[in-house]
């Protein structure tokens, strides 16, 4: 679910950007990309939280893969 609307979010964002560049701009405005940034980082957010990264701890001296 949550990479669905993750890649809806790219999407619209990309629309937006294909619109603007229709339009003669070069990119979007900080303005207009604000909304674009904040629901990615927070979906993003979502997405650690619910999945955090395991907590992998090197020893001293240890080389190589973490089991």
């Amino acid at each position: 679910m949550r990479a669905m609307r993750a890649m809806r979010a790219v999407r619209a964002a990309r629309a937006a950007a294909d619109q603007a560049r229709a339009q003669g701009q070069r990119r979007l405005s900080a303005a207009q990309r604000e909304p674009f940034l904040a629901r990615y980082r927070a979906l993003l957010a979502a997405g650690l939280a619910a999945n955090p990264p395991p907590h992998q701890h090197r020893r001293p001296g240890q080389r190589g893969r973490l089991a």
